[in-house]
This record gives structure tokens, sequence and C-alpha cells, in this order.
């Protein structure tokens, strides 16, 4: 069915349920298997912790090309802060598995969740 059918069944059963206002914005055409699969761990992941931190009233959920045929993936939650680092460090290491770049930071109330992966990591 897709990354975007997979995240809008994961955010009704973790988000919608709660909720939260979810806005989902995700380009995947051309997006190989592995990439997919990856992205929607991520995701997963970092849904799950909001859920687990919040629960949160709102969540932003982005995946656009970039300039240089790469992807851009942001996560953006008001629950409350990130407390467990090994979250983080366990994002980190699965972007560093796609050759790309991760960061976490909070951004006002909100928590922000970055991953930038190269042309190369898209086509797996």
């Amino acid at each position: 069915l897709g990354l975007g059918a997979a995240v809008r069944e994961l955010v009704a059963r973790t988000l919608e349920r709660r909720g939260a206002v979810v806005d989902l914005d995700l380009d995947d055409a051309g997006l190989g298997p592995g990439a997919r699969s990856s992205l929607f761990q991520v995701i997963r992941e970092a849904l799950d912790q909001a859920a687990r931190r919040g629960p949160p009233t709102g969540v932003e959920v982005a995946l656009t090309r970039t300039a240089s045929g790469g992807v851009e993936l942001v996560v953006r939650d008001d629950g409350a802060p990130e407390r467990r680092q090994a979250v983080i460090d366990g994002l980190a290491e699965r972007a560093t598995e796609l050759n790309g770049t991760f960061s976490a930071e909070r951004e006002g109330d909100r928590t922000v969740i970055r991953l930038l992966l190269p042309p190369s990591a898209t086509t797996l």
C-alpha cells in the first residue's frame, strides 16, 4: 500500500485515537522499498515516543525531496520533551546506517526530529 498508507494507519492507531491532530505531507514517489521501510521505522519510533512522552495535541510529519535528489523527513510534536537519550541515539544510529544525517532538538514547545538522506540512500 505504500509508505503514506502505512503511516496513516500508524497515526490512526497511535495518535488520533488519543485526540492528537496529525498533519501528514509525504512525498514518497521514487523511493526504493528499503528506503521506505527505513523511513517508516523512524516515523514509527518518533510517533511512539511522542505518544509516550505527551501525549501531544499536534503532530506534523513531512517527507520532502531535497534539491540534490535526496529526502528530508521532519517529525514535529508538541508533547513533553524527550527524556531518554537512548531513543535519540537509536534514531541517530538508524540515520547513520542509511548514510544520512540526524538531528533532534527542541524548538519552542515542539520536539523536532529531522533526518536527511542523500540520493544514494533513497533508491535502496
